[in-house]
């Protein structure tokens, strides 16, 4: 009896390494996500060799993806064939499951090392395995794989026939029915017995007459080739005897040459281990040469670090002598065109100026003593222009005030209108989305209910009408949470672009504000610019010489070009009547 021993899951399936025995009566139980649907899909892909026939869903990893995830990853099957066992062996080559079969019961050392790390080089695991183990070529196919298994092979060799479970040709029903009945939870005896009839073609069996012409003509080519070893040439020479001596010779120099091969092969593997040996006393020498150069290198960082220091204390010294060198540099162009040595000149004259005014302020005082009721008279007229001055000057800055005081409450009310603005904004903004969090809350709970609904119900297939009307509802419960985010979303958007609209209209009136502001500022400037040209100017003159002017020349002349001009020096004629 030959039937499946053990699974053997190498770094497989997210399982490190574990022996599953199947030589008896075998019973899985466990919760959600102990492993027994990947052990069970493993055992039907032994059967059908067909991973799109093993129940995985829509969305799930492919059987490569999920058992071959690494390049060290392995699937060992053992089969028991009576008194002995053979082994196959599954791993991913180029992207897709190849099989190996392995004449021998399955042993951890051939695939695991002492370390628990697995072997990912199939050269080394053929060499653990032993020259006297027969191991087969690659298979790359499902249906070679299948074929032997099932024993559906014709070839000369016989070499695969040990490995068959049973001999059929026709043993497509055998992976069919087993594959039904691993895909349905219903096992009870009259269902597994229908599903195997189900299973079962009602084709009549035919004799397929391809597969004895191919023997017939294998038996004439062994017969012909039987027949060329006694076939003698004209000369009395076996021709094919002779090739077949020299094909002897080479297969002798191949022989010579492959032990020769060998021995090269031993050296190498001596002169590795030699140099594995040496490996750590060369590291010892590299880890003493890296401490020698960490610490050179700490020197040098030691010695760039007080290079730095100095360098930049020295560089400060000399940014200190340039800024004072540039500071004598500015101050003697300064006092050049200060024309200090005028200034020098000048002060030491000062003992000579003092005393001329001296003299000049004496002459000033007999003077003023000889003329004090006409000064008296003028002062009299200067203290009125000067009080009418500064009432003027009063009123301009009472009104420049008034002028501030009004921008700093348009300022301010324009800050409390946005203020409001930003607030109600932030209110309104705060219910929607307070309103789409409640809303989004009821819509969650609803999809989590119907979710758990789900769950409950996935795997009950008479409630499928239910199950349909439940996924309606989670896809309108999906769309109205899509919808909800999209308002809130937009709601969002349209607040910030509110609210960076407020902020615009805000600094556009700052703007305005400060635009009008520079104008009253500068007429101000230029108010009193002219006002401070009151002073020696033909205005003074005239309002101190020529009542009324405002209505004769005032009319006509130019007001700052003429009237707030200097050193005109106006005289009156006609005993004061005209200008």
């Amino acid at each position: 009896m030959r039937y499946l021993n053990k699974i053997i899951f190498i770094n497989s399936a997210n399982i490190p390494y574990a022996e599953v025995l199947l030589d008896g009566n075998v019973h899985f139980s466990g919760t959600q996500g102990a492993g027994k649907s990947t052990v069970l899909r493993a055992l039907l892909f032994f059967y059908n060799a067909d991973k799109m026939h093993l129940g995985i869903q829509s969305g799930q990893k492919t059987f490569e993806e999920f058992y071959f995830r690494h390049s060290n990853s392995y699937i060992a099957y053992e089969v028991r064939v009576e008194e002995n066992a053979y082994t196959i062996l599954l791993s991913r080559s180029q992207g897709k499951v190849v099989y190996r079969f392995i004449d021998a019961p399955y042993q951890k050392g051939w695939i695991v090392n002492d370390d628990g790390r697995a072997e990912s080089d199939w050269a080394r695991i053929r060499e653990k395995a032993g020259s006297h183990t027969d191991i087969s070529a690659k298979i790359d196919t499902y249906e070679q794989y299948r074929n032997i298994i099932y024993g559906n092979t014709h070839e000369r060799s016989h070499r695969y026939d040990k490995y068959a479970i049973v001999e059929s040709p026709k043993y497509q029903n055998i992976p069919r029915s087993i594959q039904n009945v691993f895909l349905n939870s219903k096992l009870d005896a009259d269902f597994v017995k229908s599903t195997i009839i189900q299973s079962m073609t009602e084709e009549e069996d035919s004799i397929n007459l391809s597969t004895y012409r191919h023997l017939v003509a294998d038996f004439e080519r062994e017969f012909d080739e039987i027949d060329c070893w006694y076939r003698k040439e004209s000369n009395g020479e076996v021709l094919v005897r002779a090739k077949a001596q020299k094909a002897i010779n080479t297969y002798r120099l191949m022989v010579a040459l492959d032990f020769q091969l060998q021995q090269t092969w031993q050296q190498l593997n001596y002169a590795v281990s030699k140099a594995k040996e040496e490996i750590p006393s060369a590291e010892d020498k590299i880890h003493g040469l890296q401490e020698s150069l960490k610490k050179t290198k700490e020197l040098l960082s030691a010695e760039e670090q007080n290079y730095e220091k100095e360098h930049d204390l020295l560089t400060k010294k000399i940014a200190e002598k340039e800024l004072r060198l540039k500071d004598i540099r500015d101050k003697r162009r300064r006092y050049e065109e200060l024309k200090i040595d005028d200034i020098i000149a000048l002060v030491s004259q000062e003992h000579k100026f003092r005393q001329e005014k001296e003299l000049k302020e004496n002459m000033l005082r007999k003077l003023q003593e000889q003329y004090r009721d006409i000064a008296d008279k003028y002062r009299t007229v200067y203290e009125a222009l000067d009080s009418e001055w500064k009432t003027f000057v009063a009123t301009q800055n009472e009104d420049k005030n008034n002028r501030k005081s009004e921008l700093l409450d348009g300022k301010d009310r324009l800050q409390r209108a946005r203020d409001a603005r930003k607030k109600q904004i932030n209110e309104t903004y705060d219910e929607w989305l307070k309103a789409s969090d409640e809303r989004l809350e009821v819509l969650n709970e609803d999809f989590r209910h119907a979710d758990k609904r789900l769950s409950q119900l996935q795997f009950w297939h008479p409630m499928a009408d239910e199950i349909d009307l439940c996924k309606t509802g989670i896809t309108n419960l999906t769309s109205q949470l899509e919808i909800t985010r999209t308002k809130l979303g937009s709601m969002r958007e349209e607040s910030l672009m509110k609210l960076e609209q407020t902020e615009k209209d805000y600094a556009r009136r700052i703007q305005t504000s400060a635009t009008e502001l520079e104008q009253l500022q500068a007429e101000l400037a230029s108010t009193e610019k002219l006002l401070n040209g009151f002073k020696d100017s033909l205005y003074e003159w005239l309002t101190q010489n020529k009542p009324g002017w405002e209505h004769t020349i005032g009319k006509v002349v130019d007001e700052q070009q003429v009237l707030y001009a200097r050193g005109l020096s106006p005289v009156l004629e006609d005993e004061g009547t005209s200008m």
